[in-house]
């Protein structure tokens, strides 16, 4: 079984949503399984809102949604409904936060209704048309003990399953990250799934349940 239909299995009908500081492995992983959804003959779409990647980087089709009203009308075209079997959003966080401080309470709240609404549209993708939709996202704040907690923005419960990324060790030589559960139906919290070791070489995924 490959990393796509491992992911599929855990996460059912539902939204996975993976968070994490930064540079900690999100958007390798969502990378290589996007890479294995191909190999295993599925459409896939993934949608940069940072502009962190290279189209270079990414094996599949790709999309820039920028801000929220970008990310609504390209989720909810024709095309995105209908054709691509796994949708990535990385990262939903960032349509939000770099923006706020320019904005009012009201804009803010109106901010995260909006995002929920698209989380709405996605989980309905998930559950009606058996897609698997993938985002990420950060922790609620950064420091030293910090980075174990998914913020705080009620709708990202949206997603069923939630999966945390951390670096386990990192070297020249070699970056080991860990992806273990937050919230899972399975497994409850606290269970490693996969290591990522990230070398010269390459990527290699390493199941872990």
């Amino acid at each position: 079984m490959g990393l796509y239909e491992e992911v599929r299995q855990l996460v059912g009908n539902n939204i996975l949503l993976i968070f994490g500081k930064p540079g900690t492995g999100k958007t390798t992983f969502c990378i290589e399984l996007a890479k294995d959804a191909l190999q295993q003959g599925k459409k896939v779409l993934y949608i940069d809102t940072e502009y962190g990647v290279s189209e270079d980087e990414v094996p599949c089709d790709m999309a820039h949604a920028p801000n929220l009203d970008e990310l609504d009308k390209l989720i909810k075209s024709p095309e995105v409904k209908k054709e691509y079997e796994v949708i990535i959003v990385d990262s939903v966080g960032m349509l939000i936060y770099p923006h706020m401080s320019r904005k009012g309470l009201k804009e803010r709240s109106e901010m995260f209704l909006q995002r929920g609404a698209i989380m709405f549209t996605l989980r309905e993708y998930a559950a009606l048309h058996k897609k698997l939709i993938v985002m990420t996202t950060q922790p609620n704040y950064f420091g030293e003990e910090s980075g174990t907690e998914l913020e705080g923005a009620k709708y990202l419960h949206l997603a069923k399953e939630q999966w945390i990324s951390s670096i386990v060790n990192s070297n020249p030589a070699m970056t080991l990250i860990s992806i273990s559960t937050y919230v899972s139906r399975r497994f409850g919290r606290g269970k490693e799934l996969y290591r990522l070791r990230i070398t010269s070489k390459g990527v290699e995924v390493i199941k872990r349940w």
